[in-house]
């Protein structure tokens, strides 16, 4: 952790590591309950102490393996299951221990029968929500609001307060009406 922080602005970010609430975080550091809110703002918003909690977040993910590929490729998995795997080439299925860890890693919940422990129902983890943060981590649903003329350049539209009677008896108006 930054060393160029007081010990209470370090202590403030251990706390808020723990699990980022700026307000909690300000109280356990030892600020006012009644302040704790507009401290963790201020406190949140200088770039020295924004620093000190990425640096520190970035270790605890680093430490637990977190990375963008592995977030992405168990997404993957989800998106592309293919059910048939939970099957022996007869068409059984198989036993829970024999489902291979890719796919046992895409299931959200098994049923099993309770007097010979016989898998039931398998419910697989949401394929569309998967496929949905994919395609937004791509940026492929990115909602634009932009008006382009024909060349692709933007069409910037102005708008004004309507003043209908001012606007009716102005010089500029014709007998076409507005």
């Amino acid at each position: 952790m930054s060393h160029g922080l007081s010990p209470k602005i370090r202590r403030f970010v251990a706390e808020y590591l723990k699990d980022q609430n700026g307000t909690q975080a300000a109280i356990r550091a030892g600020y006012s309950k009644k302040t704790a809110n507009e401290q963790a703002a201020q406190l949140l918003a200088k770039l020295s102490v924004r620093e000190a909690v990425d640096a520190e977040l970035a270790k605890i993910q680093e430490k637990a393996g977190l990375t963008q590929e592995r977030v992405l490729n168990a997404l993957l998995k989800v998106a592309e299951i293919d059910p048939r795997m939970l099957f022996d080439k007869d068409g059984t299925l198989l036993g829970i221990h024999n489902i291979p860890a890719d796919v046992a890693a895409t299931i959200a919940s098994i049923e099993s029968d309770d007097k010979d422990g016989s898998i039931k129902k398998v419910k697989f983890w949401d394929k569309v929500r998967a496929l949905e943060l994919l395609g937004k981590h791509l940026k492929m649903f990115t909602e634009r609001n932009e008006i382009a003329d024909g060349n692709g350049a933007p069409v910037v539209i102005q708008f004004m307060p309507a003043n209908y009677e001012r606007a009716k008896n102005s010089p500029s108006s014709d007998d076409k009406g507005l």
